[in-house]
C-alpha cells in the first residue's frame, strides 16, 4: 500500500501542474497503439518457448501452450514474485506430466530471469558510464556490479552448462523426490533446446523492454534511447528482486521506473502511469484472460503441431 500510496504523490501531488486533458493532447496514439500490439508478440515468444521446453514432457499446440502460459500468469499474481506459476503452467498438463512439468516451467521461469539479469549487468555499465548513480554512493554501486556479475555467471552455468543441477538438489528432499522421482536425468534438456530457450527469453525481454520505451515516448517523456533503455533495464532488475503479490508488484515497478527514469527526466508522473498502464497491458489482461483458461478445453494435454 506504500508504494501507491508514493506512485500517487508522484503523480498528483509532486506535479500540481498535472493535467491529464493536457496529458492526452500530447500522446502519440500511433505508439500506444504499437505497444498494444506488442503484448501478443511478447507472450507468443514466452508460449513458443514453453512448448519447446515442455515438449520433453508432453507435446503441446502453439494454442494450447498459450493458454498455459497464461493460465501460470493467473496462478503467480497469488504468489510472491509470481513464484506459484510454474504451478499453474503445469496444472493444464495431463496429471501423470504435471510433476515434470513444474520443473520444466521452473527451468523455463529460470531462463527468463537470465535474460533479466544479463539486460540488468549492460543497464547498470551504460548507467554508470554515463555518469549516474545507482542508489547509494558509488561504492555500494561497484558491490552491486560484482553481485550482479557473479549471479549472471552462476545463471548461465546453471541455465545452460547444468541444467539438472537443480533437480539434484531437489531430490534430496524427501517429499520432492516421492513426488518427482529419482532420476536425476529425467529432464536432461538438449543443446539445441537449452539455445531456443535463452533466445527467444533475450527477444522478449527485448521486445517488452521495448515496449516500455514505446510507452514512455508515447506519453512525451523525452531522453537519450541508450539512457531510457539503461534504465528501463535497471527498472527491471531491481524490481524483480523485491517478493511482490500482485496488489504490490505494479506499484514497485512504477516506484522504480520513478528512480531511474526520473534521473533522466523531470516527467516522473508520466513516467509512473507509464509504468502501471504497461503492467495493465502486459500482465493485468493476460492474467485475468488465463483465470478463465480452465473453464475452456484447456487442460485436455492434446498433443498437437504447432
Amino acid at each position: 500500500m506504500a508504494v501507491y500510496l508514493i506512485v500517487a504523490y508522484k503523480i498528483f501531488g509532486a506535479n500540481k501542474h498535472f493535467s491529464f486533458s493536457e496529458l492526452l493532447e500530447r500522446s502519440h496514439w500511433g505508439l500506444l497503439l504499437v505497444v498494444t500490439l506488442l503484448m501478443p508478440i511478447s507472450w507468443f515468444f514466452e508460449a513458443l518457448k514453453w512448448k519447446v521446453v515442455v515438449a520433453e514432457v508432453q507435446p503441446l499446440s502453439i494454442m494450447d501452450s498459450w493458454k498455459s502460459v497464461w493460465y501460470g500468469v493467473a496462478a503467480g499474481q497469488l504468489t510472491p514474485n509470481r513464484v506459484g506459476e510454474p504451478v499453474g503452467r503445469a496444472a493444464l498438463l495431463l496429471p501423470q506430466h504435471r510433476a515434470r512439468g513444474v520443473y520444466a516451467a521452473a527451468w523455463c521461469a529460470l531462463s527468463q530471469q537470465l535474460a533479466t539479469v544479463s539486460f540488468g549487468v549492460v543497464g547498470v555499465v551504460v548507467w554508470l558510464y554515463a555518469g549516474l548513480m545507482l542508489p547509494g554512493n558509488i561504492f555500494v554501486s561497484n558491490i552491486a556490479i560484482s553481485l550482479l556479475v557473479i549471479f549472471w555467471v552462476a545463471s548461465v552455468l546453471l541455465v545452460v552448462i547444468a541444467p539438472n543441477a537443480l533437480f539434484r538438489l531437489i531430490v534430496k528432499i524427501p517429499y520432492a523426490k516421492k513426488w518427482v522421482g529419482n532420476s536425476p536425468q529425467i529432464f536432461a534438456h538438449s543443446k539445441k533446446v537449452i539455445a531456443i530457450s535463452v533466445g527467444l527469453s533475450l527477444v522478449r525481454y527485448f521486445v517488452f523492454s521495448t515496449q516500455f520505451l514505446l510507452m514512455l515516448m508515447a506519453l512525451d517523456v523525452v531522453a537519450p534511447l541508450h539512457l531510457l533503455y539503461a534504465a528501463i533495464w535497471l527498472t527491471y532488475l531491481f524490481s524483480s528482486a523485491i517478493p511482490t503479490f500482485a496488489w504490490s508488484e505494479a506499484g514497485v515497478r512504477a516506484g522504480f521506473s520513478i528512480l531511474f527514469v526520473g534521473m533522466i527526466t523531470s516527467n516522473t508522473a508520466v513516467v509512473a502511469l507509464a509504468a502501471m498502464l504497461l503492467w495493465i497491458v502486459n500482465v493485468g489482461i493476460p492474467a485475468l484472460v488465463g483465470a478463465w483458461v480452465p473453464w475452456g478445453r484447456g487442460g485436455s494435454g492434446r498433443s498437437e503441431g504447432i
